[in-house]
C-alpha cells in the first residue's frame, strides 16, 4: 500500500499540471531505490487510441476506448482502481462487469479494500472518485471500511453521482514581448513533453527517457 499511495502521488502531480497519464498499467510501474515509482510511457500524456487491446484495454477507462474521451482526473482514477485489484491479487483481474465490479476475487482481502477498488473502478466515471486524493484518503483509513469507497449493490439499485471533475488547464510557455521564439534545428528530436514539464518530472516520479 505504501508504493500504491506514492503512485497516486506521482499521478496527482500530474494532474495539478494539467495533465492525464491515460496510459497507467502494470508494465508501466518502474521500480527503483527505496520503492520508489516510476511511471513510464510519458509519450501518452493527453493521447487516445480508439483501438485498444490486451493490458491497454483492461486497465483503461471504459469512456477511453472510443474517440471522445473525458479531460478528467477520473480516467487515471479508473486505471489506479485497477491498479490496486492487481497487487492485491498479484494477477491481472479477470471479472467482466457492467456497472461495478463484484470482487469475488479479493474476498480474503479487507473489506475496506475492496470497496476502495469498487468506487475506483465504476464504469460510470461520475461514480468513481473525482480525485486522487479523495481516493489516497480512503486509503488512509481503509481499516474503517463502512466509510470507505463503495459497497456491492445489487443490479438496478441506486448509486452516488457526483459531478465528473475537470483537469486544470495545462501551464503554456511564456514568450518574451517582443521576441521571436528560436526555431527548433531540424536535428533535434521531438520532444514527448513540454521541457519546462520535463524538468519537474523528477519530482512526479515520471521517466522521461
Amino acid at each position: 500500500l505504501e508504493f500504491f499511495g506514492r503512485v497516486c502521488r506521482a499521478v496527482a502531480g500530474l494532474h495539478e499540471l494539467g495533465l492525464a497519464h491515460r496510459a497507467l498499467k502494470p508494465s508501466n510501474l518502474l521500480v527503483v531505490d527505496n520503492l520508489h515509482p516510476l511511471l513510464g510511457d510519458p509519450g501518452m500524456f493527453g493521447l487516445r487510441a480508439p483501438s485498444l487491446t490486451g493490458a491497454d484495454l483492461l486497465y483503461r477507462a471504459p469512456e477511453e476506448s472510443g474517440e471522445e474521451g473525458l479531460e478528467s482526473p477520473t480516467v487515471d482514477v479508473f486505471s489506479l482502481g485497477m491498479l490496486l485489484w492487481f497487487l492485491l491479487l498479484g494477477s491481472d483481474p479477470d471479472e467482466p462487469y457492467q456497472t461495478f465490479a463484484k470482487l469475488d476475487s479479493l474476498k480474503r482481502f479487507p473489506p475496506g479494500l475492496v470497496r476502495i477498488v469498487r468506487k475506483a473502478t465504476a464504469h460510470d466515471p461520475a461514480a468513481r472518485y473525482q480525485w486522487v486524493e479523495e481516493l489516497e484518503a480512503d486509503l488512509a483509513r481503509y481499516t474503517q471500511h463502512h466509510l470507505v469507497g463503495l459497497g456491492d449493490l445489487a443490479p438496478g439499485d441506486e448509486y452516488p453521482k457526483y459531478n465528473v471533475s475537470s483537469l486544470p488547464a495545462r501551464p503554456q510557455p511564456r514568450k518574451p514581448a517582443g521576441l521571436a521564439m528560436p526555431a527548433r534545428p531540424s536535428h533535434e528530436p521531438k520532444r514527448r513533453i513540454p521541457r519546462s514539464l520535463e524538468r519537474g518530472a523528477g519530482w512526479l516520479g515520471v521517466a522521461t527517457v
